[in-house]
């Protein structure tokens, strides 16, 4: 069973950068002079925020709970291999019977509690208190080594802040990019609408659903996407033809539906993001 209290364990070693190129930011060397200023400014204070948290008393809780678990350990080893030996002598005594010398020197002298010590009855009783003590420690130890050890989830609650200045950063710039996208998807949809052309439904089709992605998640407004004056000109150009196919240009294209599925979904595993397919 492995030692939930070892988990931090081996912080000192681990290593969460794993492209040997890649070294971390130090928040002192950030060049202002830079075309990209404001972001090497956002990135050097994510790593200020980063350098700043102190993890001491999760590696002390961790540390002490790996220190009790072996302690326990330990004391039940011992305790096992003292109720051996026991077990032993008992087994000798039942054997040869009692031994005459000790029970004399113990007359002689008087010594009521010697006299009892050596008998098989107290050897017996002791075996009976070992084997309880040793019941409890077992328990003791499963429970020290199944207790969920919380240091880790409150190292990386310390954590969570660190980036939020860069995320908001980036949130502005793919709301940008998402904008972007939305005013493709309506000129391509606009376009399919217009000349039921093949390769704009597939496009449209394609693009349909990340579309609906961003807006499920505030990253495009979640309205009808107006379709561009211009392409909107130019797909009515031909309004003969268009009649004749029972074909218009539309003025808006609606937002497509978001449907969640795996295969547009983002997972965290081990720190990193896997597109899962």
């Amino acid at each position: 069973m492995t030692d939930r209290t070892e988990q931090l364990s081996d912080l000192d070693e681990f290593d969460p950068v794993d492209d040997d190129h890649i070294e971390p930011l130090d928040p002192t060397t950030a060049d202002d002079d830079d075309e990209g200023m404001t972001y090497a400014a956002i990135l050097a204070g994510v790593a200020a925020n980063l350098v700043a948290i102190d993890i001491t008393p999760e590696i002390e809780r961790a540390e002490a709970a790996k220190g009790r678990t072996q302690h326990i350990q330990t004391t039940l080893a011992g305790a096992q291999e003292q109720a051996a030996e026991l077990r032993v002598l008992i087994e000798e005594r039942r054997r040869l019977g009692p031994d005459g010398a000790a029970v004399a020197r113990a007359l002689l002298v008087g010594d009521d509690a010697l006299l009892r010590s050596g008998s098989l009855g107290m050897l017996e009783a002791h075996e009976l208190e070992l084997q309880a003590g040793i019941k409890e420690l077992g328990r003791q130890l499963v429970d020290s080594r199944q207790r969920p050890d919380d240091s880790r989830d409150k190292v990386r609650a310390k954590l969570a802040p660190a980036p939020d200045d860069l995320v908001r950063e980036l949130r502005e710039y793919a709301s940008g990019i998402g904008v972007e996208l939305a005013d493709t998807y309506a000129t391509v949809a606009a376009a399919a609408a217009a000349t039921q052309s093949p390769a704009c439904i597939g496009l449209a089709q394609s693009l349909s659903p990340i579309v609906a992605f961003l807006a499920q998640n505030g990253l495009i407004p979640r309205a009808a996407l107006p379709v561009d004056d211009d392409v909107r000109a130019a797909l009515a150009a031909n309004p003969p033809a268009l009649r004749a196919a029972g074909l218009t240009v539309p003025a808006t294209i609606p937002l497509p539906r978001y449907e969640p599925d795996d295969r547009y979904s983002i997972g965290l595993a081990h720190g990193r993001a896997e597109a899962r397919s």
